[in-house]
């Protein structure tokens, strides 16, 4: 899995984090832009948090852009300075899935695409000929919106959360969408915002765009284990492998019975993991031998 991430749940404190405003996650007349992130959002839900936005969400008509969670869709929004807005109402992500979303401007063709997964809405021109910008200089915010105080709480987790000055295709997402961002990517010089959750030291999550835009913790969400399917490396020696789930929680001391325990033998050494009462799976036996399982 993608190692850890943060659970932001509905409490009496709002949890969220925020980095403090920059020109640089504003769309200017001329900017390509995207957002990309992995995203888990809890099935019980009011009204439509925002997850990731620079603006205030109380009117959609406000300049900035927005990523909200509604019960049934998701809802992505984009204001220039005379409030014309641009709305997309992809599906539902309340189903307790890991799933990859984000939107792309194209600055030359002043076009917007929206995608979920592998559904892609648009692109369509959007509306106004006006900059999308933060006037109010308010942060970008994960959880929340930019005021920091709407009223309708996140219930979820964000994961590989990534922002770049360009328009990436679509075949770029898609080969990237499951690996960490490197040299390698075709639009790592673009990337002006990239957190990734792993590196969190106290209430400050790392920039890993080398930008410096660190975000702050607030509200005190607390680390998980992330399981958005993103890998820390490219794997060039397995084979056969369909898929690997891990485990919700920490494995169940061995003492507590043995109900769901898997036994994994090889020449090497033998690893024993009670996963009595999660959810795990394994697909794929990558032409191991000697490998039992009970």
């Amino acid at each position: 899995p993608a190692r850890t991430t943060l659970l932001y749940k509905i409490a009496d404190e709002t949890q969220y984090a925020i980095v403090p405003y920059s020109e640089d996650f504003d769309i200017p007349i001329g900017r390509s832009f995207t957002v990309e992130t992995w995203i888990w959002v809890d099935p019980v839900i009011s009204s439509d948090p925002s997850f990731i936005s620079n603006k205030n969400w109380d009117s959609g008509g406000n300049n900035g852009w927005n990523m909200a969670a509604k019960s049934g869709t998701w809802d992505v929004n984009i204001a220039d300075d005379e409030r014309n807005r641009t709305d997309f109402d992809p599906p539902t992500l309340n189903d307790q899935r890991w799933h990859h979303v984000g939107f792309v401007v194209d600055g030359d063709a002043r076009t917007i695409a929206v995608w979920t997964d592998d559904l892609v809405q648009g692109p369509i021109p959007l509306e106004g000929a006006g900059p999308t910008i933060n006037p109010d200089n308010f942060p970008l915010a994960f959880a929340q919106d930019g005021t920091e105080g709407y009223p309708a709480k996140f219930p979820g987790m964000l994961d590989e959360i990534r922002i770049y000055h360009a328009a990436l295709d679509m075949e770029t997402v898609k080969a990237w969408r499951h690996r960490k961002i490197t040299d390698e990517h075709p639009f790592r010089d673009a990337l002006v915002g990239y957190w990734d959750f792993d590196n969190i030291s106290g209430t400050t999550i790392p920039d890993l765009s080398g930008n410096g835009h660190d975000a702050t913790i607030v509200g005190g969400p607390v680390e998980r284990v992330s399981y958005a399917v993103v890998g820390d490396e490219v794997t060039v020696e397995l084979q056969d492998v369909a898929a690997i789930w891990g485990v919700e929680n920490e494995p169940l001391d061995q003492t507590e019975g043995t109900s769901g325990i898997l036994t994994i033998e090889s020449d090497f050494e033998n690893v024993v993991f009670n996963f009595a009462d999660q959810k795990s799976a394994v697909f794929g036996h990558n032409g191991l031998t000697d490998l039992t399982t009970e």
